[in-house]
């Protein structure tokens, strides 16, 4: 992949893709290198630049060398199958008591009729699933809204705990919840079984009144910040809580930066996922531009010291990216490392298509699931679509260190197999924003060690 200049002010920075390095240049080291991958003969470069052959040779040798990537790195970009099951999601609940304003879902109900999972169904599921799968790392418990259906997340947990005595590597078990209905019994069960619970909440009561409300309309801060109170006393939950970041906190002057504030100083240092609400332009809770996510990179790194704690978890994946150097040409683990069973017993690559038949790839009472043409079909397919097959995928400079969503290029774009532009665009400039960032602190360091 060819080098990114990143320019600000008076800094010019070079970040080399395939290794994920980055360093400092000046304007004509810049030029000659761009002028280097845009195939210019060296008498065209030393013309244009004033500059000498050996120089040439010298940025010629930089960026051979920044263009291998590590070898666990490789690997990991090569590896063609993931160990085991990451994630199996488990949608126990056609129904939900709330009605937010941006539901893809449909009310939790998706294009069905209201119905719960039946014992049966999680029963065949788990046991077609652990029946192909040596390891499932994860099952997922969702909704509609899950806590609807407590006998079946009974059964859920029992099960999962029986299957994990025998077993080397335990399955864990989650809950996707709106956290409105959290009683004794499911606190229980939280301490019971380990349950890691991730609670939806948008970041602040102003706004969460305004899109997370009862049938009747009623906002449900109130209840749902009780609730979390109520997990953070009794158990070590919630592991997550997750945000839709709208238009609705723009209107209201809500920056991410006032919702990590505010999360950090109610509960502690709970991970955040915040995310721009996905959907078309039409739609008011819709962002007309995600300029507020690029803008928070620079109010995470704010105060370095303090970063763990004042941070959220699309910035987090990109740092990470850049400490670990690890990699995956796939743009999620849809369908690869992840399933989902609707209420029905249906089978999804990912929980945001449930109800979508031309995206159903089987249903568990298939006792050829796995083998059958629909399921190998769409498997395949979505392993071809990948960070080296999209031709907008192969030169980008974020390729390395970004994900995507499936899920959200249907939102975004109605083609699961489209990635959408404007989340492209986003994750381009939140990581020239973290590069940034990270050569202004490594900066700092250096300073600090010659002046110590």
């Amino acid at each position: 992949m060819k080098t990114k200049i990143i320019k600000e002010d008076n800094v010019c920075l070079a970040y080399l893709p395939d290794s994920m390095r980055f360093f400092e240049v000046n304007e004509k080291t810049a030029g000659v290198i761009q002028a280097i991958e845009n195939s210019y003969s060296k008498e065209e470069i030393m013309t244009m630049f004033d500059v000498s052959e050996n120089d040439i040779n010298k940025v010629n040798s930089l960026l051979q060398s920044g263009s291998k990537i590590p070898e666990k790195s490789q690997e990991q970009v090569n590896k063609e199958e993931f160990e085991g099951l990451e994630k199996l999601v488990l949608n126990i609940s056609n129904s939900c008591n709330l009605r937010c304003k941006y539901c893809y879902a449909n009310g939790g109900s998706y294009q069905s009729d209201e119905n719960m999972m039946e014992v049966s169904v999680a029963k065949k599921a788990l046991d077609v699933f652990f029946n192909k799968f040596e390891v499932i790392h994860m099952i997922q418990i969702f909704g509609g809204e899950p806590t609807m259906n407590m006998p079946l997340i009974h059964y859920i947990c029992e099960y999962i705990a029986e299957k994990n005595e025998n077993k080397e590597i335990k399955t864990r078990i989650g809950i996707v919840t709106n956290g409105t209905m959290i009683g004794e019994d499911f606190i229980q069960l939280v301490n019971r079984y380990q349950m890691q619970v991730t609670v939806s909440f948008d970041g602040v009561p102003l706004v969460n009144d305004m899109m997370r409300v009862y049938e009747n309309g009623l906002g449900t801060s109130e209840v749902i910040l009780k609730n979390i109170r109520k997990l953070k006393e009794n158990t070590d939950q919630p592991s997550t809580i997750e945000v839709t970041y709208n238009e609705n906190h723009i209107k209201n002057d809500v920056h991410i930066a006032d919702i990590i504030q505010y999360i950090r100083s109610e509960f502690g240092e709970i991970p955040l996922h915040i995310v721009p609400a996905g959907g078309e332009q039409t739609c008011d809770f819709v962002l007309k531009n995600r300029d507020e996510f690029i803008q928070s990179v620079d109010d995470v790194f704010e105060n370095p010291k303090k970063m763990h704690t004042y941070t959220y978890s699309l910035v987090q994946r990109v740092v990470n990216a850049f400490y670990t150097k690890r990699s995956s040409k796939y743009i999620c683990a849809a369908g690869l490392a992840e399933y989902s069973i609707s209420t029905l017993g249906e089978v999804y690559p990912c929980f945001m298509f449930t109800d979508d038949e031309s995206l159903c790839i089987g249903s568990i009472f298939d006792e050829h699931l796995f083998e059958s043409e629909n399921f190998v079909k769409t498997v395949t397919r979505l392993e071809n679509f990948n960070k080296t097959t999209i031709p907008e995928c192969k030169e980008c400079f974020i390729r390395r260190s970004c994900t995507g969503c499936l899920g959200i290029n249907l939102l975004e774009t109605k083609d699961v197999f489209t990635n959408s532009e404007v989340s492209c665009d986003m994750y381009r400039k939140m990581t020239e924003r973290v590069i940034i960032n990270l050569y202004k602190i490594s900066k700092k360091e250096c300073e600090c060690d010659k002046s110590a």
